[in-house]
């Protein structure tokens, strides 16, 4: 078998499986639960990824395998046939299962813990949901991954308002800020017409995809009052 067996693997699993008897009384996986006997055996992307580790499987298996249970975990309130709906909408808009499925098992692998692995599923039920475009879907977990989970979700919590350049670095360079027109003060005079004075520092807002995603992950969130520079 293949990347592209367990990205359909992923994607049945997702469409036809019963999450919530599956994933039920599981806590933090420990390593019998991935065996065939385990738990979470009758999941097919979980009895696909132990077929190919039938020997043994290694660590970053087993670590990954972690990810893809908080993964599944952020789906398992959704009815199988919702669920089945959502991916039939992938399908019919010509976006292969293999495809999708290939790209979240490049996404969770590249997650560095459990709780960024949960962040994509909330994410990837968005873009199931329609709330998020596929490229938003793939630009939000690209973010998430770039700037960390700790300031991905503050940024989700406290996100509003104006941010000074030097605190905005990485939220800009992931997406999630853009830079505003900086103000110029004039000063005008009679014989020579308009002449600047100075700049006002140059500040950042919320884009238009970190709004999405702030209205995604933490729709309830009262927003805090606006981060300003000192400068």
């Amino acid at each position: 078998m293949s990347k592209s067996d367990i990205a359909r693997s992923l994607i049945d699993t997702l469409k036809n499986s019963d999450l919530q008897r599956a994933l039920a009384g599981v806590g933090e996986v420990v390593a019998d639960e991935f065996t065939e006997e385990g738990l979470l055996k009758d999941l097919p992307v979980i009895g696909t990824i132990l077929s190919l580790g039938r020997f043994g499987l290694s660590v970053p298996d087993r670590l990954f395998m972690r990810k893809l249970r908080r993964f599944l975990l952020e789906f398992e309130a959704v009815p199988a046939r919702e669920r089945d709906a959502m991916i039939a909408k992938i399908e019919e808009s010509g976006k292969s299962r293999v495809e999708v499925g290939e790209k979240l098992l490049c996404i969770l692998d590249a997650c560095e813990d459990h709780a960024a692995a949960s962040i994509v599923g909330q994410l990837f039920l968005a873009f199931l949901q329609e709330r998020l475009s596929y490229d938003e879907f793939v630009r939000s977990s690209r973010a998430s991954r770039m700037v960390g989970t700790e300031d991905f979700m503050w940024f989700v919590k406290h996100g509003d308002g104006v941010w000074g350049l030097e605190e905005a670095g990485e939220l800009l360079a992931a997406g999630l800020l853009y830079l505003c027109e900086p103000e110029i003060n004039l000063a005008h005079t009679s014989h020579r017409g308009s002449m600047v004075k100075g700049m006002k520092p140059m500040l950042a807002k919320s884009s238009s995809l970190g709004s999405k995603i702030r209205d995604v992950l933490e729709p309830t969130t009262t927003k805090s009052a606006p981060r300003v520079d000192g400068g």
